[in-house]
Order: structure tokens, then sequence, then C-alpha cells
């Protein structure tokens, strides 16, 4: 899997040098989604954050870390998780989201609140 995502990297890899001069970006940066290994959208967004550091000289790191760092953690999280399940612990998954009320919740749009 080319973007899999190693744990102990994510928090050692800083992705500018400290005179800017060289932005990581994507998965050079450990810009990907643990549960996927996806992440154009993450490199897009943080190329957006290189881009202003180049012209206005802001801190790419933090830009970027603001945006995007709760959601690849998030994925980290699950990712981890899912390692370590079982077969047992997959099928009850899949009946869980197979019940109705589980299935609703899914379809509501993200940030409408919590499913009840």
């Amino acid at each position: 899997m080319a973007g899999r995502l190693d744990p102990y990297l994510q928090s050692k890899i800083k992705s500018q040098t400290d005179d800017r001069k060289v932005l990581l970006v994507g998965d050079a940066a450990t810009q990907v989604k643990a549960t996927t290994a996806g992440g154009i959208i993450q490199a897009m967004t943080a190329a957006g954050f290189a881009a202003e550091s180049i012209i206005k000289g802001t801190d790419y790191e933090k830009a970027w870390k603001k945006t995007l760092g709760k959601e690849l953690w998030m994925h980290l999280m699950l990712r981890n998780a899912l390692d370590n399940f079982t077969d047992k612990d997959y099928n009850d998954l899949i009946k869980k989201m197979n019940l109705k009320k589980s299935k609703k919740c899914l379809r509501k749009k993200a940030g409408t609140g919590l499913c009840h």
C-alpha cells in the first residue's frame, strides 16, 4: 500500500525545514488518510498552504496541521483499531451498520449533529 502511514513517522517528520526553504506535501509530509491510504484532497489543501507560506511567509506546518491534523489523526486512530479487529469484530461491525438506526445515521450529512 503506497500511502500506508507509519504512526511513528507521523509524529517525527517535519513538513518544513527551519529556514522554510523546503516544504513537504502529501505522502512525504504524512498527509495520508491511514484508513484508505488516500490523501489527494489533503495534499491539494496543503499545497495551498505551502503556496501561501512561500508568498506571505506564513508557517506552513502550523497552517496545514490546524486544518488537517485532527482529521488525519482520527483516520490513524480508526486504522489502529481496525488493525486489531478479529473476524468476529468485523462481522459484528457489519451487523451493526446494517441496523436501520445505523443506516439513518450514516445518511446524515457531516456536521449536522449526533445521530439519535
